[in-house]
């Protein structure tokens, strides 16, 4: 309870665009649509507040599910760039859930 958002550390080794994923308890998925950070090999800090995510296009009910982080089963962090080589390296050394104090 109280949960705002996520704060991350991390870096792409090679030219890629970082993303994040969450799913809840029945299936539906969230990602961030924007790059949480340039991808040039150097360490980055990203707040990403759980409202910036958007329903996948797979996502169960597309037509109005929000978010809840109460009810977030997974996490994934990951790259997605098609013109990136086929292999890179994803380094992320901090993974903190922050909000605000009740």
């Amino acid at each position: 309870p109280g949960a705002t958002g996520l704060v991350l550390r991390l870096r792409a080794r090679e030219k890629d665009e970082l993303r994040l994923m969450m799913f809840n308890q029945n299936g539906s998925g969230y990602w961030t649509s924007i790059p949480l950070a340039p991808a040039e090999g150097r360490w980055h800090v990203a707040y990403v507040p759980f409202t910036e995510f958007e329903p996948l296009p797979s996502h169960l009910d597309p037509a109005g599910g929000r978010l809840d982080p109460a009810r977030i089963t997974d996490l994934a962090i990951g790259m997605h760039d098609s013109s990136a080589g086929l292999s890179n390296v994803l380094d992320v050394s901090d993974v903190l859930v922050v909000g605000a104090q009740p």
